[in-house]
């Protein structure tokens, strides 16, 4: 490899660092909502992958629905956690996508 052609790497590794940073600026500043038990229990989680909210229906909240609710919050936490990481492979894989093996880095944001 020559000179010119390490100077050319070089340059278009900046690039995609600094189009790296602007899609993660993006993608921390939106948000998901999950939800379980028909709508009953929702989640908002945000492209940075935290909780930010948690709404319960009133009707779910009684002794005899603690294990139920227990799950119907997992479910909701973990579908609102899967739609935020579809969108975050999904925008990554346009900068990523021209690296082969390395695209999969994508799945680290």
């Amino acid at each position: 490899m020559g000179l010119f052609e390490m100077k050319d790497l070089f340059v278009k590794a900046k690039e995609m660092q600094s189009t790296l940073k602007q899609k993660k600026a993006e993608i921390d500043r939106l948000t998901f909502e999950g939800s379980a038990g028909g709508g009953k229990v929702k989640v908002t989680v945000s492209g940075k992958q935290e909780v930010v909210a948690l709404k319960i229906d009133p009707e779910l909240v009684s002794p005899q629905n603690v294990e139920y609710l227990q799950r119907l919050v997992t479910s909701a936490v973990n579908d609102g956690f899967g739609k935020a990481q579809k969108e975050i492979e999904k925008s990554m894989s346009g900068v990523m996508g021209g690296l082969g093996n390395l695209g999969k880095l994508a799945g680290m944001f």
